[in-house]
């Protein structure tokens, strides 16, 4: 028996490196995350039949009111590979990218439910994180102060839209709901940053998601506070850099056909592809191969709808979209009862407020990107925020105070 506990105490301190070190690497390394995914899994695994002997399947994936939706959406997955125009891509697909989120979303309610003293562990982790990433992409634009900011510490293709819509609405939560000195002078100095940040990357779509983001968070603070930030936000776009000026003027027309592009094409493409099969779509992963660019060349990155809905719309189909929607429908309705009765602490309060302020800002920005439906890094660590968000949106009890 005490071997058994040896074992458990070991595996916990894994567990929470492993936890640790995901949230340092998850913007940087494809590989990474792909290794801490699988000891993340097999770890939780364990633990959970150490503790529950037989009953641990009941322990592992913990009560949720988001299981139902999430359930909806996975036989909407399902069906959509099922009535697929290639089956073969979009079943692999179905397992690559949808099961491997899920998973990631039980293991953030496992975690949360088990170790609630780990959630301010994630915090400092991706903090810190956060921090050096903002470090990175200011030493860059140091050097070239008249591009537009892509790369960190000199390395590309760097999510750095994704990073902000995680970063900015987890600081700014941290920076007016946190009562410790100490976390809201770091918080602020990590805002500042990332704010900086935020404005020479230039992307239009991120500026407008986390603008009504943060707008939103402030309005759980108190009512005067988001007018002054409203006042600070379009101030801050005085000192945008004059080779960024033109994209701050385009969000006065943010529709108009040469500044969409190619994203016209992609858009209608989506329309005809749902037109033909508005059930259950044409198949994941088929917009990519139906999708034909008007002037395609070697380097073209647009292999998807640059809308998530449009395109969940026209590979999963009506059926798809609305059990899509449904999860976010439930998550908020959830989340502002706990938020607004006060039904659990401040430090829970706080993790609740900042997840759903990531949850919000990825939404809005789905309506310019794919970012939590497609790849690894982004879309793992949204799914595993929300898993851990839901669990304290979903409990009756609080849970127990962690430093916060």
């Amino acid at each position: 028996m005490r071997n058994f506990d040896k074992l458990e105490k070991i595996l916990e301190k894994v567990l929470l490196a492993v936890i640790s070190l995901f949230m340092f690497v998850v913007l940087y390394s494809k590989k990474f995350v792909k290794i801490c995914f699988v000891l993340l899994l097999i770890s939780c695994i364990i633990l959970a039949i150490l503790k529950y002997k037989k009953t641990f399947y009941k322990h592992l994936a913990p009560k949720n009111k988001l299981y139902v939706c999430l359930g909806l959406f996975f036989i909407s997955a399902i069906l959509s590979a099922v009535f697929s125009i290639n089956p073969y891509i979009s079943q692999e697909i179905l397992f690559q990218r949808y099961l491997i989120y899920i998973l990631f979303f039980i293991i953030g309610c496992f975690i949360t439910k088990e170790y609630p003293k780990y959630i301010s562990i994630i915090a400092v982790s991706f903090f810190i994180s956060g921090i050096f990433f903002c470090l990175g992409a200011l030493h860059d634009y140091l050097l070239a102060p008249n591009a537009r900011l892509f790369t960190v510490f000199g390395k590309t293709g760097m999510l750095i839209s994704a990073f902000l819509l995680f970063f900015m609405p987890l600081t700014y939560t941290f920076l007016i709901f946190s009562k410790k000195r100490i976390y809201r002078l770091l918080s602020f100095f990590a805002f500042i940053l990332a704010f900086l940040i935020f404005l020479w990357h230039g992307s239009r779509g991120t500026w407008v998601a986390i603008g009504t983001t943060l707008f939103a968070i402030s309005f759980l603070k108190s009512k005067k506070l988001p007018f002054l930030l409203l006042l600070l936000y379009f101030s801050a776009f005085f000192i945008v850099p004059n080779n960024l000026q033109y994209r701050v003027l385009t969000l006065l027309v943010p529709f108009d056909k040469e500044i969409m592009k190619d994203r016209v094409n992609m858009m209608s493409t989506t329309i005809d592809i749902y037109k033909k099969h508005p059930v259950f779509g044409a198949g994941e992963g088929m917009f990519e191969h139906l999708y034909i660019p008007p002037n395609k060349h070697p380097d073209y990155i647009h292999l998807h709808a640059h809308n998530t809905y449009l395109e969940i719309a026209s590979e999963m189909g009506t059926v798809g979209l609305l059990a899509f929607l449904l999860i976010f429908f439930k998550f908020f309705c959830v989340a502002l009862k706990k938020i607004k009765n006060n039904l659990i602490s401040l430090n829970e309060r706080i993790a609740l407020v900042g997840i759903s302020g990531v949850v919000l800002a990825s939404l809005f920005a789905s309506f310019f990107g794919t970012l939590i439906i497609v790849g690894v890094q982004d879309a793992s660590l949204f799914w595993f925020m929300l898993g851990i968000g839901s669990y304290l949106a979903s409990r009756d009890t609080s849970l127990a105070e962690s430093k916060i």
